[in-house]
């Protein structure tokens, strides 16, 4: 496989990760299978909400950073245990995808400098931070899930 195409590759991956794909109402859960949903549901978790978010989440948009040029996509999710009760405690979890090793680790940087008790962890394209209850845990099992593949077996 090209350079080029092994990037294209992982980008679409990353963005698929990152959730900014692949979900529909469909019933067909194999042709329409939603990592962001999977990994969800292997940590107990629903999405109560989500969106789109800019790369300012993980990039300092005043500093001189390669961030910028090489973000490709993110999605932030508010989940809990169960949405359907106030009780249950929130946590929002964003994944970013990126073009560049440089770019990871300057966002994981960056996010670490403007949210100090966030759970942060990358695989291979992608920036995952968590806000919330047990951040660093749920962050390193996002990732462990991840690199066991649980995006191609939903």
């Amino acid at each position: 496989m090209s350079t080029s195409l092994a990037v294209g590759a992982v980008i679409a991956v990353a963005l698929a990760v990152a959730g900014c794909g692949g979900g529909s109402s469909s019933s067909t859960a194999k042709v329409n299978h939603d990592p962001a949903q999977a990994i969800l549901k292997q940590l107990g978790l629903q999405e109560c909400t989500s969106r789109q978010v800019p790369s300012t989440v993980f990039v300092n948009p005043n500093g001189a950073s390669s961030g910028a040029s090489s973000f490709a996509g993110a999605r932030s999710f508010i989940v809990a245990p169960d949405c359907s009760k106030n009780t249950s405690p929130r946590t929002t979890i964003t994944a970013g995808a990126f073009t560049t090793h440089k770019a990871i680790a300057e966002a994981k940087a960056e996010i670490k400098k403007r949210f100090p008790k966030a759970g942060v962890a990358s695989f291979r394209t992608v920036v995952v931070d968590v806000l919330g209850p047990n951040a660093q845990a749920t962050a390193d099992k996002i990732v462990k899930l991840l690199s066991a593949g649980v995006i191609e077996k939903g």
